[in-house]
């Protein structure tokens, strides 16, 4: 079974510490919902224009980059957030996405990456 952008919002949510993050649950899952669109539709373009590839070619780079992954991708979060967010909310933020795309099947980030090419 695929899931959909908002699927994996709602379980990208789910991975980010409310507490540590000093952000109530609905706030962070309208964050995720808001940039999430834009992050895959950024690797889409900028990394992987092939949906089926991207599950692959993201497991790839981030094993050899996990470091580089986390810092480009938080830093992408805080460009795109509509509410200011500090390093360590958006290295948080970033750490629950990536979690979901590595426990994602190929599917469901190929469908992910389609969904944000339609919406972007």
């Amino acid at each position: 079974m695929t899931l959909t952008l908002k699927d994996n919002a709602r379980l990208i949510a789910s991975r980010v510490d409310s507490e540590s993050v000093l952000l109530d649950p609905i706030t962070i899952f309208t964050i995720i919902t808001q940039v999430l669109p834009l992050v895959v539709a950024c690797w889409n373009k900028n990394d992987e224009p092939n949906a089926e590839l991207s599950s692959v070619n993201f497991k790839r780079y981030h094993s050899a980059h996990p470091e580089q992954v986390r810092r480009r991708l938080a830093r992408r979060i805080r460009g795109e957030a509509d509410a200011p967010m500090t390093k360590s909310q958006s290295l948080e933020f970033a750490d629950a996405i990536i979690a979901q795309v590595l426990e994602s099947s190929v599917a469901t980030v190929a469908a992910c990456c389609r969904e944000a090419q339609l919406e972007s």
